[in-house]
């Protein structure tokens, strides 16, 4: 029962609609133009290689993927979204409502992932793919509050549970952002995705 609480985060996934990067080149892609190379020491770079690395490899729920490039709008829309779960301590693909979640539609009303995506800048156009898949970590079950452990951590509980692995896995979605947010005792973690032409 622990485990599936770590696990909540059942992503939706809308319409139908590729491009891939090298991960050797790990490539920031803002527009699906525009590329721009990440610094080989970044954190960006060191989650955009594992999970390209995962992909390439093939996973029990999915053949073996395309790489994805790392996108500052998704990454946008995913730092907004984990650092609202952070603040107001939930775990929701819907938003909080208040000021810290700006894709809100109404005061009270939650923002959904695909408000956020369209909020900071990637056009959801019909037939589409976009997807979110959202997980915490606790330190105490990690052994540390450092960034990369959890990232990894985080990545083993979406590989873990088969839906929410099909939807990093799957091939349409060419372009990722993930952020995670730091509270007293985890890390929210929010990994949007969507398929840019």
């Amino acid at each position: 029962m622990h485990k599936l609480l770590l696990l909540i985060s059942a992503a939706a996934l809308i319409g139908i609609s590729g491009c891939s990067v090298d991960s050797k080149k790990a490539k920031v892609n803002e527009t699906g133009k525009n590329l721009v190379p990440l610094q080989s020491n970044s954190y960006k770079y060191q989650m955009l290689a594992y999970m390209n690395n995962l992909r390439a490899k093939g996973a029990k729920c999915a053949p073996p993927a395309p790489p994805l490039y790392w996108n500052k709008n998704l990454e946008t829309a995913a730092s907004y979204h984990a650092r609202d779960m952070q603040m107001h301590n939930f775990l929701s693909h819907i938003g909080s409502g208040t000021a810290t979640d700006p894709a809100r539609k109404a005061v009270g009303v939650g923002s959904s992932y695909m408000d956020r995506i369209e909020f900071f800048g990637i056009p959801v156009k019909p037939h589409m793919l976009v997807g979110e898949n959202i997980t915490f970590t606790y330190f105490k079950n990690v052994k540390s509050d450092k960034i990369m452990p959890n990232f990894k951590k985080a990545i083993s509980n979406i590989m873990y549970d088969d839906a929410h692995c099909k939807i990093f896995m799957n091939p349409r979605f060419n372009n990722v952002g993930v952020s995670m947010a730091k509270s007293s005792d985890r890390y929210y973690f929010v990994m949007d995705l969507a398929e840019i032409k």
